[in-house]
């Protein structure tokens, strides 16, 4: 077998809010054609994302927070310790493509199941349980330097917003409202907010105000803290998703 060069790195692409759908697919796309050239070439086919762990952990300065560096892992088909991990991320990667060409969302649990199988003659399992997945998912984000939700797959919605601020839903019909006029109930937050589908058109507010139970949320609301205060009260639901 011919011995594979190595690839030189390439610095990391800027994030671009942007990008539309073909255009994310046509990344991962990119991905699996990289991979067929190594096959046909007879070199080990490879997957490159971002290394995440604590020495490739950076704080800017600008933002306030962490994020990760440059540094960068490799994933190898023919590598014993990598090959069923190497089997769950071409498999995501194809799925994610598929979404993204048909504008199709997906939740992370559901693809999770529509991918779990038992491989043919076998006694193996694509995947053992979901934590498998969503790491595979994580990965495909920084190797095609996007978000979870711009690859249209999302977590469960959870959290409540209610309160002085008006909306505009982008993506469907751009209906206004205004989340004081909602009811108790008020807006039940999507798990995809990018600005290109939501948009923030007013906001009528002193404040923010984040609660973490339901139970304390309503009571606010009942007692009309919001109007009184002239305040945006956000239910997080308990420890809100990503």
């Amino acid at each position: 077998m011919a011995k594979k060069k190595a690839k030189p790195r390439k610095p990391r692409a800027k994030s671009k809010e942007k990008e539309t759908p073909k255009q994310i697919a046509k990344k991962l796309e990119a991905i699996g054609h990289e991979m067929v050239k190594d096959i046909k070439k007879f070199n080990d086919p490879e997957f490159r994302t971002q290394l995440r762990g604590r020495n490739n952990v950076e704080f800017d300065e600008k933002k306030g927070t962490l994020t990760l560096g440059d540094k960068t892992t490799t994933r190898n088909f023919l590598n014993v310790g990598h090959a069923r991990k190497f089997m769950q991320t071409t498999m995501v990667a194809a799925k994610t493509r598929d979404y993204l060409n048909h504008n199709k969302t997906a939740s992370i649990r559901e693809i999770y199941y529509e991918l779990k199988h038992t491989v043919p003659n076998s006694k193996e399992n694509t995947f053992d349980g979901q934590t498998e997945s969503d790491s595979i998912i994580v990965d495909l984000e920084h190797s095609v330097d996007t978000i979870r939700e711009k690859l249209n797959l999302h977590a469960n919605p959870k959290g409540t917003l209610y309160g002085g601020i008006t909306l505009k839903d982008k993506m469907h019909n751009n209906d206004k409202f205004n989340c004081l006029k909602l009811g108790r109930g008020g807006w039940s937050i999507m798990s995809r907010l990018e600005p290109e589908e939501i948009e923030i058109v007013k906001v009528n507010a002193k404040y923010v105000l984040v609660i973490e139970t339901e139970a304390m949320y309503e009571r606010l609301v009942e007692e009309q803290f919001a109007r009184k205060n002239k305040c945006i009260l956000v239910s997080t639901g308990g420890q809100a998703a990503r």
